[in-house]
């Protein structure tokens, strides 16, 4: 099996459609979540039910910042190297501004990936000690 059939650009396009679902529930999930975190703090359902804001967060805010981090930094990485391929199949080499932008823009691609990581490590470290 070729790279090509696995990260071509029918399968960026195919992610692009399933980040777009993701993007559209993102704001369903964070400002629910912000609201009842609210509800919670303001009408003590925590004292009331067993519900607390941080399994509300770890259910609805949480995973609305970890996905939008991962999401777009994967789309960046890989939206960068789909560019690179092509432009070294047609032998174009860029100017001195165009390659300044384009490392900026693959470094924010790698931050946005190692936030949503670090992010969910440590979550993920703190819910398995406590």
């Amino acid at each position: 099996m070729k790279r090509s059939e696995i990260l071509g650009p029918w399968q960026y396009r195919r992610f692009m459609r399933w980040a777009d679902y993701f993007f559209r529930i993102m704001p369903w999930l964070w400002f629910g979540g912000i609201g009842a975190c609210l509800a919670v703090s303001v009408l003590k359902f925590d004292q009331r039910y067993p519900i607390s804001i941080g399994l509300i967060c770890a259910l609805t805010v949480y995973p609305a910042i970890i996905g939008w981090f991962a999401i777009n930094g994967f789309a960046i990485v890989w939206k960068f190297g789909l560019g690179a391929i092509q432009a070294a199949r047609r032998r174009q080499r860029p100017d001195s501004l165009a390659l300044a932008w384009a490392v900026s823009v693959l470094a924010a691609g790698i931050v946005f990936l190692g936030g949503a990581l670090t992010l969910l490590s440590a979550l993920l470290r703190r819910a398995l000690t406590h």
